[in-house]
């Protein structure tokens, strides 16, 4: 029944990877994507009509292939019904493009492909240059392709990305600024093809749409576009990084080309679709998850690649989340980008039953008993108690409470049973007594049962009986948070209106504050999501800060808050706020000629020994001190054998009165730990860091003493996978979560958030 099911299931693109044309290498591997273990399935082939062949454009199940031999060559090739229209070399004028087609890396289009049963002579094949373009309709009176010069109102323009809605060909064409730096302006056009009395001359006219700009984060080299055409709509994708040399803080937006307004707008919904970038074109098919996230393709998703990467990123828009896959992750790098392929024809999605309903209510009476649960093993485990000393007045205050709390219990047991228990029945003293005693997630679901409740539970704290810091993300834009405890398997949701509305990230948290920086305002705010005090600072000398953080609480007289930004200039500099000041102040540092402190890339400094310190993305720590207004800044050497593998993230904490920096690989492939040597000024490589768990996040790493068996020697990260938070074992090399039911060796098919810290 299963196997019938998934044959029912719409179409899904492969993932291609295309190894070459040599020897051994006339191999292609297939990879399906799945979004429920196993997440990767992987086939060898061998297909002859890829071999030394590039996927270039597909539409309709055709495909353009060139010919890796002679780049002049194209093919056009149809995998279901195995038909292949040979088109003629492309004939390049000497002044378009380099003859030797060294570096020439075009943009192809296929519009309206071959009929069933034609001849090849209703398809257009469109190949963009740097602003030329090339045409070719395989009809038998034409062997040859017309080129011309693609010009956006009289300026040479460049076509970047092209896509085919209704068969008029939509695109972003790229002109040149005009201005010393030599940047591009980036315009929404469509291109025409001219049929003069319905004969095909090869001619395109450019024609700017009149749209706004789709969002200010277009302009920047670190984000990266897709442009698709799904159900009769044209869609813009763009993949946004807060710097183009990190593969961290992703954040994905959708917006759909309104034809009646000529704007995109914004969506946050895909319908059941997922879309699929690609380095050589776009794609969608129907997502088949259920409500569990079980199925092939994740509905409302956004599947795309990394360049010089082999993994594929899964963002979803419904919570803000990034799953990590590792389609083959023993095959070296091919030379050439994996290409999504969509064999077949769209086709509505298939019903894969009625959703489940949930029905959630509260239940206050196993709430109280569970916490009156509690309450009582902590008595048990009184220190006064465990050493024979007599406890305090406190203490059997504490079990004359707990004892009537155990008695009330008791007579209504008696009475009819805990069915009909009402918890304002009992005295308020007992009841604030057990609300003292709550992890934070029952405090809160406690203030929210009745106001007689939230009239004796103050605000919660930023610690409220949690042992461990919790690990806090939103999953919107809408100033929801999510709150998860390491050691439960259940997580809390905030509403928190107070934030910064739009694009923000965190950028430092401590003590239960938080530092956002919001990209359309381009302000810096403290806040505290438990008490809801916030406070701004004043403008920043520069837009973004790389790396910032504060001494103490940013509303003490003696909080100093410190910023730097990634640069890879000849010189550092540290930005400074002090409490209550108007101005930020800057320092400008020479360096040395053998070091280039280049500057921290979403890390956390570390406020240690009255200094703050940072961990630059090589692993050089630099160390500023600010004594009477006056501040200094040294740098000290990477650690020796860190190597030069690719690297995922690093992060700084102190751990037992000592500076730790951790090194995550490349898709979380190895973790080595460092400690820094005070004596030597130098790195130390470290197996274990004893009795001790650490929390590492962009945002916050912290450290702390193990106070459950098995929590010892753990390394938490800001990723998920189900229910659970992921932690690296430093004894066994591998993560897992807390019910332990699955080990992993790297990140692959686990989630994490954008917008996320420990606190």
């Amino acid at each position: 029944m299963e196997d019938e099911n998934r044959s029912c299931l719409p179409p899904a693109p492969w993932l291609v990877y295309t190894h070459g044309n040599v020897g051994a290498e006339k191999m292609q591997t297939l990879c399906t994507i799945s979004s429920s273990p196993p997440y990767v399935r992987c086939f060898l082939k061998s297909i002859p009509q890829l071999v030394g062949k590039e996927i270039m454009s597909s539409n309709d199940g055709w495909f353009l292939l060139r010919d890796l031999n002679n780049l002049k060559m194209f093919t056009l090739w149809n995998p279901t019904s195995s038909r292949v229209i040979h088109l003629p070399p492309l004939n390049v004028p000497e002044d378009a493009v380099d003859t030797t087609f060294e570096g020439f890396d075009p943009l192809c289009t296929l519009v309206c492909p071959p009929s069933e049963h034609g001849d090849g002579g209703d398809v257009n094949v469109h190949v963009f240059g740097d602003g030329v373009a090339f045409s070719c309709q395989p009809t038998g009176d034409s062997n040859s392709w017309i080129a011309q010069t693609t010009e956006l109102n009289g300026k040479r323009a460049k076509v970047t990305l092209a896509t085919i809605c209704n068969g008029i060909i939509y695109a972003y064409a790229a002109v040149r600024s005009g201005n010393e730096d030599g940047g591009y302006f980036t315009h929404f056009v469509i291109i025409e093809v001219n049929n003069h009395g319905g004969d095909f001359d090869g001619g395109l006219t450019v024609r700017l749409l009149q749209t706004k700009r789709v969002h200010a984060s277009f302009e920047y080299p670190c984000c990266t576009r897709g442009l698709l055409a799904s159900c009769g709509q044209v869609y813009t994708v763009g993949i946004f990084r807060r710097y183009a040399y990190t593969r961290q803080s992703w954040a994905v937006y959708v917006w759909k080309f309104d034809l009646c307004s000529s704007n995109w707008v914004p969506i946050k919904c895909l319908e059941g679709r997922a879309f699929f970038l690609g380095r050589r074109g776009c794609t969608w098919c129907w997502g088949n998850t259920n409500h569990n996230g079980l199925g092939d393709v994740r509905q409302n998703s956004v599947y795309f690649e990394v360049a010089r990467s082999q993994a594929i990123y899964i963002y979803s828009l419904e919570d803000c989340s990034l799953t990590s896959l590792l389609p083959c992750p023993s095959m070296p790098l091919p030379p050439y980008g994996p290409t999504w392929v969509m064999a077949q024809e769209q086709r509505r999605p298939c019903r894969l039953g009625k959703d489940e309903v949930h029905e959630h209510c509260i239940k206050e009476v196993h709430l109280l008993e569970q916490s009156f649960q509690a309450l009582h093993c902590q008595e048990l485990q009184d220190p006064n108690e465990q050493h024979g000393q007599h406890r305090s007045c406190q203490s059997e205050k504490c079990e004359k409470s707990s004892d009537a709390l155990r008695l009330a219990f008791d007579n209504q047991k008696q009475n009819g049973g805990l069915g009909e228990f009402l918890p304002f029945e009992l005295p308020l003293h007992l009841i604030e007594l057990v609300a003292e005693r709550m992890h934070l997630f029952d405090y809160l679901n406690f203030r929210a049962a009745c106001k007689e409740f939230r009239s004796i539970a103050p605000v919660a704290g930023w610690r409220t009986n949690n042992s461990y810091p919790l690990l806090m993300f939103f999953e919107s834009e809408e100033s929801l948070c999510r709150l998860m405890d390491p050691c439960r398997s259940d997580s809390c949701c905030i509403i928190m209106p107070e934030l910064i509305q739009g694009i923000f990230h965190i950028g430092f948290s401590k003590d239960g504050w938080l530092l956002l920086h919001s990209f359309k305002e381009g302000s810096l705010q403290f806040f505290n999501p438990f008490t809801r005090e916030r406070g701004e600072y004043p403008s920043p000398c520069r837009p973004d800060f790389s790396s910032v953080g504060f001494s103490t609480c940013p509303t003490t007289p003696d909080c100093v808050t410190v910023g730097m930004e990634y640069y890879s200039g000849d010189d550092v500099l540290v930005y400074y706020h002090c409490f209550e000041e108007e101005m930020w102040h800057e320092c400008e540092f020479q360096q040395a000629d053998q070091v280039t402190f280049r500057g921290p890339l979403l890390t956390s400094p570390v406020y240690y020994k009255g200094a703050f310190y940072f961990l630059e993305e090589r692993g050089y720590l630099g160390v500023f001190r600010l004594v009477d207004e006056e501040g200094t800044f040294e740098v000290h050497d990477r650690p020796e054998t860190l190597g030069d593998d690719a690297i995922h993230s690093n992060h700084l904490v102190e751990c037992d009165g000592e500076l730790l920096s951790i090194f995550i690989g490349d898709m979380g492939k190895w973790i080595r730990v460092f400690r820094f040597d005070q004596t030597k000024m130098k790195w130390v490589r470290i197996e274990s860091i004893g009795k001790h768990v650490l929390f590492l996040s962009p945002a916050s790493s912290f450290s702390m003493v193990a106070r459950e068996r098995g929590m010892a020697n753990r390394i938490y990260l800001p990723r998920r996978y189900g229910n659970g938070v992921l932690f690296y074992a430093l004894d066994t090399g591998k993560y897992s979560i807390l019910t332990g039911e699955k080990s992993f060796e790297d990140f692959s098919g686990t989630k994490e958030h954008t917008r996320c810290c420990w606190i």
